[in-house]
């Protein structure tokens, strides 16, 4: 008999469902073979007359009585319902309980499907490798319990109901739900035992900068540098569809930063870093009360734009003062220059390159640009989750990072 469902993870067919469980697992609950006939009884009628008052052959009734019946329409539970005189959703969890076992599972692998449809999309799913088939549900739920670690596929409701209870389920948000749910998996298996001490996150903002120079290890020792006053980083490969390049949300009351690795630019995952401490540091109540907050390519966020113009400016300032990104501005042609102004800024010389370009947003100079910017190959490579196309539970990741958040050697 399938398990009966968490009320916490229940949809609309649920309680019927499990009250159909209950009913197979009763030895007194009635059969609608016996309701028949005790209406019958109680009505005082022949079958023939049974049969003409409800409007179906006699030939029928008695397949029914007979227990030969294996389906009856929908038409037919209506009318038994009113004539005798018994409440239809009874009626209906009557009559399902004593339908085949295969009937029964029919029924299951449709409430199940429905809910993989209604919660993930399958086909942006299917196109990231998470899994094989749009169509293959039983296919689908084996993947999604397997990789999020689930007894059952209806727990995913309760997995992160902290971040979305507040907000809708549009099919534009699933595949967002997927990957901030899929981060906030990690952090919560991750555990930070460390208290999050706010005043100790501000006292070592300005001493971050200087790691941006270490492309291959200064982002793992500044994650390793929040870990242990409370704030848990980790970096996700981006998820097609979502436009997501970052996300903040409270696991287990400490703040947790997901970065996407959406260009693979080194000069973008510093920056999303600072996006996101600044919301920590400001918003950390208002991400607390709707769930999570997440940066989008488009802006379309669940805090105020304003809080994310102010992240923006917040985030290259820090990098790299306004006063400063306008006098280099001059000699950003001059890869040497650019180099000795890094140095002496102790900045790395991809980040100033990579502002200049957010601020003028002229695509000649991208092109001009672009091999000058470092990628994040080595730097992201100690923090990143296991790709998505890698068969592997998120558990296993969230084991892997806190040791090497936790580790002393690099």
């Amino acid at each position: 008999m399938p398990e009966k469902l968490d009320r916490a993870s229940q949809g609309p067919g649920d309680e019927l469902m499990n009250q159909i469980y209950a009913m197979l697992a009763s030895d007194s609950s009635p059969s609608l073979i016996e309701l028949v006939e005790q209406g019958m009884s109680k009505l005082n009628v022949s079958e023939r007359q049974f049969s003409e008052a409800v409007g179906i052959q006699r030939k029928s009734l008695q397949r029914i009585l007979g227990g030969e019946a294996k389906k009856v329409d929908i038409l037919t539970i209506l009318k038994l319902s009113e004539l005798l005189d018994i409440d239809l959703k009874n009626l209906i969890q009557v009559y399902v309980s004593g339908l085949p076992p295969e009937s029964i599972g029919e029924l299951e692998r449709a409430k199940k499907a429905g809910f993989i449809l209604r919660n993930f999309d399958v086909d942006g799913l299917k196109k990231e490798g998470v899994i094989n088939s749009t169509t293959d549900f039983n296919h689908i739920e084996e993947k999604i319990k397997h990789y999020f670690g689930l007894g059952s596929l209806f727990e995913y409701n309760s997995l992160a109901s902290a971040l979305f209870s507040r907000t809708k389920n549009t099919s534009s948000d699933k595949m967002t739900r997927f990957w901030i749910g899929s981060a906030y998996h990690i952090c919560k298996k991750m555990s930070n035992p460390n208290p999050y001490d706010r005043q100790a996150l501000f006292s070592m903002i300005p001493k971050l900068r200087g790691f941006t120079r270490d492309d291959k290890y200064g982002l793992l020792q500044v994650a390793r540098a929040l870990y242990s006053v409370g704030v848990s980083v980790v970096v996700q490969s981006y998820m097609g569809r979502t436009q997501v390049r970052g996300a903040t949300f409270l696991a287990d009351k400490k703040p947790c930063i997901v970065l996407a690795d959406y260009n693979k630019r080194y000069d973008t995952i510093w920056f999303a870093l600072m996006h996101e401490i600044y919301h920590v540091l400001k918003d950390l109540d208002s991400i607390a009360y709707s769930g999570y907050h997440v940066s989008k390519e488009d802006g379309q966020l669940p805090i105020e734009h304003d809080q994310e113009i102010k992240a923006n400016a917040f985030a290259a300032e820090f990098l790299l003062s306004s006063d400063k990104r306008n006098y280099i501005a001059s000699f950003i042609d001059v890869p040497g220059l650019v180099d000795k102004y890094a140095a002496k800024w102790d900045i790395h010389p991809s980040i100033i390159y990579g502002l200049y370009l957010k601020e003028k947003g002229e695509q000649q100079d991208y092109k001009k640009i672009r091999p000058l910017l470092a990628t994040t190959e080595s730097s992201v490579r100690n923090l990143m989750t296991h790709p998505w196309r890698e068969d592997i539970p998120l558990e296993v990741s969230a084991f892997r990072l806190k040791e090497t958040l936790t580790s002393v050697s690099l």
